[in-house]
């Protein structure tokens, strides 16, 4: 990790280091480390209006433990090239990608996936939607939507949440 990443901590007004914390679902406590900020642009906006402490979240606590596992070892590889090569560390960063969320079951992929909307990480949404495309070709609606444990989406759902996840898109 850089030095610069290394000193990055945050503080409250008596010089305190504070901590963001989410509580999930399960009514369990999952710390999130800052770095995650990177990542995720909720967990920045957060932390950029100053608040510290707790943040109740619909997200299963062994998920969102995997969401910060994906955060923090996508960010330590990015800090582990010292040369400024953009295709080299995309190329290493898409195979991280792809290997993370290939290693997860179909259910685990699906809630990954809510979370990185849930969170705003673009680059788990990608990791997350590519695996379950490969995964899910040649399958039926209705065997999708009950591996992914989804509703039944319509259009007008769909018109919907394209509307307010247009970061998604970008």
């Amino acid at each position: 990790m850089s030095e610069k990443l290394k000193s990055i901590k945050f503080v409250n007004a008596k010089d305190e280091e504070v901590q963001f914390v989410y509580r999930c679902v399960d009514d369990k406590l999952v710390k999130m480390d800052f770095i995650c900020c990177f990542e995720s642009d909720v967990i920045l906006d957060y932390l950029s209006d100053g608040f510290t402490g707790e943040v109740y979240t619909e997200i299963p606590s062994v998920i969102l433990e995997k969401v910060n596992t994906f955060c923090v070892s996508r960010r330590k590889t990015i800090n582990n090239f010292d040369d400024d090569d953009p295709i080299l560390v995309a190329k290493t960063l898409h195979d991280f990608d792809r290997q993370f969320a290939s290693n997860q079951s179909p259910y685990h992929l699906a809630q990954l996936m809510r979370a990185a909307i849930d969170l705003r990480i673009k680059t788990l949404l990608d990791a997350t939607l590519k695996v379950i495309f490969k995964k899910i070709e040649g399958m039926s609606a209705d065997k999708i939507l009950k591996i992914c444990n989804v509703p039944g989406f319509c259009h007008k759902d769909f018109q919907r949440w394209h509307a307010l996840h247009t970061w998604a898109y970008s």
